[in-house]
This record gives structure tokens, sequence and C-alpha cells, in this order.
């Protein structure tokens, strides 16, 4: 079975779509990160984005 190293965690799991994800809609190649490292990435950059935001409200407020 192939595998694929992650870039976000540095693991080598099997490449089926268990772990990875898809990376285009004709589903030809997978991500270069696992699912579990886009999905924590996904979730820390979308807590990023919101404490701009919230810090940008906050300044115009005032």
């Amino acid at each position: 079975m192939e595998s694929r190293w992650c870039y976000g965690c540095g693991e080598t799991k099997p490449l089926i779509s268990k772990y990875w994800a898809w990376a285009n809609k004709e589903h030809t190649r997978f991500r270069t990160k696992c699912r579990k490292c886009t999905n924590y990435d996904s979730k820390l950059s979308h807590a990023i984005a919101r404490a701009r935001k919230k810090d940008l409200l906050d300044k115009k407020v005032k």
C-alpha cells in the first residue's frame, strides 16, 4: 500500500481517504497535509481571523 508523509505533523500514513482529503474536485490527487492537520490548521486560522475581526470592531467602537 502506498504511503504519504504529512507536511503538518511529519507522520507517514497510508494514502487512503480515511487519512487524506482530496485536493481537487476531480479526485485525482490528495492534499499534502493529512485530515487531522488540515482540520487543525483550519480551526487555527479561523480563530485568528475571528480575533482580528473582533479587534478591528473594538477599535471602531472606541
